[in-house]
C-alpha cells in the first residue's frame, strides 16, 4: 500500500527520463560532460578566489553571511556552479570543499562578520550513513572537518596574502549615522535649483 503510493509520487514529479542525457546532440555537450578546465587544486583555488572576491560575489557573500548562511552552504553553491560551467569535476569538488570553506571564513572574517555560522543543520532522517550517497558522505565527512578558524597551511600562501589585502568595502562595514533622537540620518540631497542656471 505504502510503495504504491509512493511511486504515484514519484511518477507525478517533472524528472528527466533515465537516459536521456545520452541522446544529447554530441557535438554540443553540456559543459560539464566534457574535459573539465582546471586538473591542478591550486589553479582552481586561485580561479575560485578570483572569483569570490569580485564586487558582484563579494558583497552577497558577506551580506548572505551576516543573515547566518552558513560557510558550508556558500561554499557548496560556489563549487556547484563551476561544476556546472565544466570548470572541475565531481572529485575535484569534493577536494575544493575544505579550502574552499576557508577561503570564505577568511573572507567573512576580514570584513568583520561576527558569529559566522560555519555548517548547516543536517536533518535527523538523512543522518543515518547507510542511508547517505558516497558524494554525500564524503560532503558529510569534509563538513566535519571545518574549524571555527582558519589553520595555517590550509590555503595555498598566496591566497592566504591576498586575502589580507583584500579591500572591505565601506558600506559592509558601516554603521548608520544616527541623529540624538534615535532616528537614521540620511545624506542629504543637494537639488540644482532651476534659478542657479542663470537667465539668458
Amino acid at each position: 500500500m505504502k510503495d504504491e503510493k509512493y511511486l504515484k509520487q514519484l511518477g507525478k514529479m517533472a524528472r528527466p527520463v533515465p537516459g536521456s542525457s545520452l541522446a544529447n546532440d554530441p557535438e554540443a555537450p553540456l559543459p560539464f560532460e566534457g574535459a573539465p578546465e582546471f586538473t591542478k587544486k591550486n589553479d582552481a583555488l586561485e580561479e575560485i578566489f578570483g572569483r569570490m572576491i569580485t564586487p558582484e560575489i563579494y558583497s552577497p557573500m558577506i551580506e548572505a553571511l551576516e543573515r547566518g548562511t552558513s560557510v558550508m552552504e556558500i561554499s557548496q553553491v560556489v563549487l556547484f556552479e563551476g561544476f556546472r560551467q565544466g570548470k572541475w569535476n565531481p572529485d575535484m569538488f569534493l577536494s575544493l570543499l575544505e579550502p574552499t570553506a576557508y577561503m570564505t571564513l577568511a573572507l567573512g572574517e576580514r570584513a568583520g562578520v561576527a558569529d559566522i555560522k560555519i555548517d548547516y543543520e543536517v536533518s535527523d532522517d538523512i543522518e543515518d550513513a547507510q542511508e547517505l550517497s558516497e558524494v554525500e558522505q564524503a560532503l558529510q565527512k569534509a563538513r566535519g572537518k571545518i574549524q571555527s578558524t582558519v589553520p595555517k597551511g590550509v590555503l595555498p600562501g598566496v591566497i592566504e596574502d591576498q586575502i589580507d589585502q583584500v579591500d572591505v568595502p565601506e558600506s559592509l562595514l558601516a554603521k548608520p549615522q544616527v541623529d540624538p533622537v534615535g532616528e537614521e540620518v540620511l545624506d542629504p540631497v543637494v537639488e540644482e535649483s532651476l534659478l542657479a542656471e542663470g537667465v539668458a
